[in-house]
């Protein structure tokens, strides 16, 4: 009986197979129709058997460690067994790289010494690594067989707790620096070695063998889909080298409420205060404007939402805080804004404000940029300190970005500069 039982099982088994190969593989002969099957069919039935198979395995796993009472114990095997175990049901463990060396730390015994589980993850995936400095990350890359990085050196840089000096010193000190020799140091520089300007993305382009472009090594993701076609012109201008494809399904219709690429000019007066800057009078007109056209902008962004919807019954009409993100350079701007958006009925802690760092990886259909300065700060922008900051700002709207301020900042004519390639773009609003 028991080996009949069996053998009913696996026929039973063997038709299931043979069921789901007739239903599915029949449509080989069109790749894009097998692709589309292999995507919404085969694929998901293949994930949902897996799930269920590892948690069968992790029952029976778990039960074991149970019984022999080792499910927490910290030696070197007991910590591998029992991350294998955590996989099980949770393939993908995320951690700041702060924590990952806690969670591969195990003690040996009789010692009690504190060990690593070196080259024991299969793929560590960075994500965002162009924000993050070369000590910070490169001790994880120990604990594991491969890395895959991910990241943007044109997007908010890493904030660097070592100054150029000590990073000098240090590499004087290891032998691999001699004073005056300018050209290493630009070669440590150029590859993101440094403590004080460096990155893991830098450091990660320079030891990859594939190349997509000249400049820079890796493979390069062109495909965006964020952006207007006319806003992301501008990030594409100034530092892709015009090699993103725009590929957005949004529109732009000459009677929009709002341009692509616009301007409120607001000259007000462009104070110090302690090491930042701020602009009251921009702060306060910038919010009286968006109060004054709050119910058009809400509206405006449910009629687009509805008419590029497959479903436009589904579409509800968003708050003006989910719409519009604002953004400025100066942390003492940011705390300006928050009281004009308080002043004027809003709650300012549901709206997304501040300086470029509180938006990254955040996108909004409509970004309000507050310059701050005034025609009287001739040069030394600190939007122009490099590409990284108008770049991310830009590149969080989706379907309008608008200078609030001093307009004639943006129109001197030195494209060569950031905001001056910006001021050949902004319209009139």
């Amino acid at each position: 009986n028991k080996a009949a039982k069996k053998f009913n099982a696996f026929y039973s088994w063997k038709n299931q197979i043979e069921e789901f190969k007739t239903e599915h593989f029949s449509v080989v002969e069109s790749s894009d129709s097998f692709l589309n099957k292999v995507d919404t069919k085969i694929r998901y039935k293949n994930f949902y058997y897996a799930v269920h198979y590892w948690e069968a395995r992790w029952i029976e796993a778990t039960k074991n460690a149970l019984d022999q009472d080792n499910n927490w114990k910290n030696t070197e095997n007991g910590t591998k067994e029992r991350l294998k175990r955590f996989a099980m049901l949770c393939p993908c463990f995320v951690a700041t790289f702060y924590m990952l060396p806690k969670m591969m730390q195990y003690t040996e015994y009789p010692s009690r010494e504190i060990n690593y589980l070196f080259d024991f993850v299969d793929l560590l995936i960075v994500d965002e690594a162009g924000q993050v400095s070369p000590e910070v990350s490169i001790p994880s890359f120990s604990f594991a067989k491969k890395a895959l990085v991910v990241g943007d050196n044109y997007q908010i840089e890493p904030v660097w707790n070592v100054d150029g000096k000590t990073d000098e010193g240090n590499l004087i000190k290891y032998g691999l620096y001699k004073t005056g020799n300018l050209q290493r140091m630009e070669e440590l520089i150029k590859k993101g070695y440094l403590s004080s300007n460096g990155s893991l993305m830098k450091l990660a382009q320079k030891s990859c063998s594939f190349q997509f472009k000249k400049e820079e090594r890796g493979l390069l993701l062109t495909e965006h889909r964020r952006c207007l076609d006319q806003i992301i012109a501008y990030c594409n201008q100034l530092v892709y080298d015009n090699q993103l494809q725009p590929m957005s399904n949004l529109k732009y219709d000459l009677n929009d409420l709002l341009p692509p690429m616009g301007f409120i000019d607001l000259q007000g007066l462009a104070e110090k205060e302690g090491g930042s800057r701020v602009n009251y009078f921009e702060a306060e007109k910038l919010v009286e404007w968006l109060k004054i056209n709050e119910i058009q902008i809400i509206n405006w962004i449910y009629h687009k939402e509805q008419q590029e919807s497959k479903n436009p019954a589904e579409i509800k009409k968003k708050q003006l805080h989910e719409i519009v993100g604002i953004i400025t350079p100066f942390a003492a701007q940011k705390k300006c804004i928050g009281n004009a958006l308080d002043i004027n009925g809003y709650r300012a802690s549901s709206f997304q404000f501040g300086t470029v760092h509180s938006l990254q990886g955040a996108e909004k259909d409509i970004i309000l940029f507050s310059s701050v300065y005034t025609a009287d700060v001739k040069t030394g922008y600190f939007f122009d300190s490099g590409p990284n900051m108008l770049n991310v700002a830009v590149s969080r709207a989706k379907r309008s970005f608008i200078v609030a301020g001093d307009v004639s900042i943006f129109k001197r004519g030195n494209q060569n500069t950031p905001s001056g390639l910006l001021g050949k773009f902004l319209k009139p609003v």
